[in-house]
């Protein structure tokens, strides 16, 4: 469920050499152009040279959020996914090998979109929220400049739509992906407040799971063999809808749900 109160969004530049730059994004993205942080705005998308990023400037100190697929953890994990058993790969189904279509409804930040084009998957990224797909764009412009990323760049494909839409609109045979990956919205588990802090903004910009429950059976009248839903560990299955297997992660779970199945399921079966 979405908070009451949406946050209010502005967009800003970081320097004088930004502002047509930042001008464009606000009028394409129809929000506010500021000249100089009022602090009057929940969260600003600031416009620099580098990166776009989004800061949150009702918590101090203020918090920016910028999608990232070079550095840091993500980059990590991305650049090593073909040195470990990926539970994910193996959840939707895929071995390496021939043409493999995925489609990640709720894309958010783009981390597993990345690693799954990395392990060689084409990976059709849906996401709702024009500011985080303004973010996705700009994390996929920056990775021309690295020789792997720039390559898996040409496996992924953006689209900024709502997945129910977008599910609804693939109509033929040839359109229908292999798989669909659902990662609803749930608590951060872990103690890291920069992370706590991440998670925070991208809820109040997605809301939970909750919408996330529609896409369910809606992804299982269009995917070829299969859905996976991320979920934490303990948590129920999405949607009260038994899986018909389950794979553990280190710090998620991935629910299975085949697509020539009777409904309801009664059990699961636990893939170790």
């Amino acid at each position: 469920m979405k908070s009451t109160t949406a946050p209010t969004i502005a967009i800003c530049a970081e320097a004088s050499s930004c502002i047509e730059s930042a001008e464009n994004l606000a009028a394409r993205l129809h929000l506010p152009f500021l000249r100089r942080d009022t602090g009057s705005f929940d969260l600003l998308l600031r416009v620099a040279q580098d990166a776009l990023s989004l800061e949150s400037c009702r918590e101090e100190p203020r918090m920016r959020l910028t999608v990232d697929f070079i550095s840091g953890s993500a980059g990590f994990r991305i650049t090593r996914a073909l040195e470990s058993r990926q539970p994910l790969a193996r959840a939707l189904g895929y071995r390496r090998q021939g043409h493999y279509t995925v489609v990640d409804a709720t894309a958010g930040l783009g981390r597993d979109a990345m690693l799954l084009a990395r392990l060689g998957c084409r990976v059709i990224m849906l996401e709702r929220s024009p500011v985080i797909c303004a973010l996705l764009e700009d994390g996929l412009r920056r990775t021309a400049g690295n020789v792997l990323l720039s390559i898996l760049r040409e496996r992924v494909e953006l689209h900024c739509i709502d997945a129910l839409r977008w599910l609804a609109e693939q109509r033929t045979p040839d359109q229908r992906p292999d798989a669909v990956y659902l990662d609803p919205m749930f608590p951060a588990r872990t103690k890291s407040s920069l992370v706590k802090k991440e998670m925070r903004i991208l809820k109040s910009l997605l809301g939970d799971e909750r919408e996330c429950e529609a896409l369910l059976p809606a992804a299982l009248g269009r995917a070829r063999g299969r859905v996976v839903v991320k979920r934490p560990p303990g948590a129920p299955p999405l949607g009260a809808m038994t899986p018909d297997l389950t794979y553990p992660g280190k710090r998620a779970r991935f629910d299975v749900y085949l697509v020539h199945r009777s409904l309801p399921v009664a059990g699961t079966e636990i893939d170790t």
